[in-house]
């Protein structure tokens, strides 16, 4: 339902913003620049942390994979996938990247901001669906990129390579 995803995605952005008036943790947030090459990084990294994914299923028929998305639905899940990994973003990669690099080098932080981000997606792995630990590994895969994109670069093109590679996995795209 396309209200449903926009109003979740709305939900999302106000999280962020009621959390970034805490003038504390709004300072742990690095968020660079948004110039092209910027961009191109948080594209290209979308595009890495969704292939293996789009790779695999590839071998399955669109039906085995959820179906065919309404193109109505498109902007909405567009929406919701940008919102919602945005929160996710300033949540791993600001404030706990940003509060682990105070205590241990750029790259340490990276890899620990990860392993913990796939961590939290355990209950998700295993309770919510039924994918298990493919799904850690997915995760993992793209916290990392996310993770490091954030060093070199800032929360802008991690965002934008989160919500990339959801809204591709999740729009039956490709």
């Amino acid at each position: 339902n396309w209200a449903v995803l926009v109003v979740f995605g709305l939900g999302s952005l106000l999280l962020v913003a009621a959390t970034l008036r805490d003038r504390g943790l709004a300072r742990l947030v690095r968020w660079g620049d948004a110039r092209p090459t910027t961009i191109l990084l948080g594209i290209a990294g979308g595009a890495l942390a969704s292939a293996p994914v789009l790779a695999i299923s590839f071998a399955h028929a669109l039906e085995g994979r959820g179906g065919v998305v309404a193109l109505a639905l498109l902007p909405a899940l567009a929406f919701f996938a940008f919102a919602g990994n945005l929160a996710e973003e300033v949540f791993f990669r600001g404030f706990l990247q940003g509060r682990l690099e105070r205590a241990m080098s750029g790259v340490r932080a990276a890899l620990l901001s990860g392993f913990l981000f796939a961590a939290c997606h355990a209950f998700l792995a295993t309770t919510v669906t039924a994918v298990g630990w493919p799904l850690l590994a997915f995760t993992l895969w793209e916290g990392l990129i996310c993770a490091f994109l954030r060093l070199w670069r800032g929360v802008i093109p991690a965002a934008i390579a989160h919500g990339l590679a959801i809204f591709l996995l999740s729009s039956a795209l490709i």
